[in-house]
This record gives structure tokens, C-alpha cells and sequence, in this order.
């Protein structure tokens, strides 16, 4: 505001004030244009956003955890472990990547590691629905059906919405 007062105070002072001040904010006004856009480009879709996230802001665990789902849902399974591992790297305390990366281990029938993973997601973030919720699917898959239900009611305790 201080800026605009000033530049209003110049036009109406100044000899061609109003030329200069036009000139200036058409300039202001096209260095915003061309910086939107280029941040616009970001914006394409999830992968692009946050790879440009990751690139940016380095140590940035929860992009690239974000970016290891979107990965991981469009079938790049390796390349998204990469990324959950590295959010991890970044926050070993970080329940939801502990989660993605079980999640991804048991899509590489890896029962082991994925339920080391979900133990400790669990043990991290115990009220956390997703973690519950998944964590059941591989107690299913494993045939024990008692611990999956079990998982399953404490997801929809958390969370009753939860479908």
C-alpha cells in the first residue's frame, strides 16, 4: 500500500509522473504474469507438483511421501519405494510413509517387511485409521481373519466415516 500511495503521490507531482508510474506498474504487472505461469506449469498434475516440491525444498519428507502415492497408484512401484524410503530418511518417525512403504511391500508379496513396516506405522501413529485399515488387509491376506477384524473395527472406531 505504502508503494502505491508513493507512486500516486510521484504521478501527481512529477513531471510525466503518470507516464512513469503506467510504465512501472505494466512492467510489475508482466514480471507477475510470466512468474504465474511458470508456477502455474508446477501445478500440471500431483507428479509434477511435487517433484518440483522435492527438487525445491530438499528434506521435504511429506512431498516426497505424496509423490511415492502417486506413483505407487499409477503402477511405478520401485520408484515410489524410493520415495517413501526417502521420506522416511527425512522423518524416521513419519507414520504415513512407514504405511505407503508396508503398502508397497505387500504389492511385492514382501508379508515380512510390509508387516515390519506396518507394526511400526502403528506403533508411531496408533490412532491413525489408514494405518489400522491397511494393516488389516494384510492380516486378511495372511489368513488371520480375528486380527484383521479386529484391525478393521479399531479403523472404523477411529474414523466411522471411513468406508
Amino acid at each position: 500500500m505504502g508503494v502505491v500511495f508513493t507512486a500516486s503521490e510521484f504521478a501527481g507531482r512529477a513531471r510525466g509522473g503518470r507516464v512513469w508510474v503506467s510504465v512501472l506498474a505494466g512492467l510489475t504487472l508482466s514480471a507477475s504474469l510470466a512468474a504465474t505461469l511458470r508456477q502455474v506449469g508446477y501445478w500440471r498434475n500431483s507428479e509434477t507438483l511435487f517433484r518440483h516440491a522435492v527438487a525445491v525444498t530438499p528434506g521435504n519428507f511429506v512431498a516426497y511421501n505424496n509423490l511415492g502415492d502417486h506413483l505407487y497408484l499409477h503402477g511405478k512401484t520401485d520408484e515410489a519405494m524410493r520415495c517413501f524410503r526417502e521420506a522416511v530418511f527425512w522423518q524416521p518417525t513419519y507414520a504415513d510413509a512407514h504405511c505407503s512403504l508396508a503398502i508397497s511391500y505387500q504389492a511385492l508379496r514382501q508379508p515380512a517387511e510390509a508387516r515390519a513396516e506396518f507394526q511400526l506405522a502403528l506403533r508411531l501413529d496408533p490412532k491413525n485409521a489408514r494405518n489400522h485399515y491397511f494393516w488389516a488387509n494384510q492380516l486378511l491376506a495372511a489368513g488371520e481373519h480375528a486380527g484383521a477384524r479386529k484391525e478393521y473395527e479399531q479403523a472404523l472406531a477411529l474414523r466411522p466415516d471411513y468406508s
